[in-house]
């Protein structure tokens, strides 16, 4: 039986999904950037999933335009609450 994720990791999954691949990527920098905020990333993740299910706000990360969301030095927005989770 494989495992399943709960309902809160799935959904900061596909936020975070969604985050990366609407991101603008700096190809000189080597940066992701983020072009949505935190209200727009809830519309998306709302699309995605069923409609009868609310989303808690609080399972969206806090975003904003022009944030790095990833970089080659790790210091992206994504790459700190990985490293944080790790300790």
């Amino acid at each position: 039986m494989p495992h399943k994720r709960s309902r809160k990791a799935n959904i900061q999954r596909l936020a975070k999904d969604l985050a990366l691949s609407t991101a603008y990527w700096d190809r000189e920098k080597a940066e992701a950037i983020s072009v949505v905020n935190r209200l727009e990333l809830l519309e998306m993740v709302s699309r995605q999933i069923r409609k009868d299910i609310p989303i808690p706000v609080h399972e969206i990360p806090d975003l904003d335009q022009g944030l790095v969301l990833a970089d080659p030095r790790g210091e992206g927005y994504f790459q700190k609450l990985e490293s944080n989770r790790k300790r």
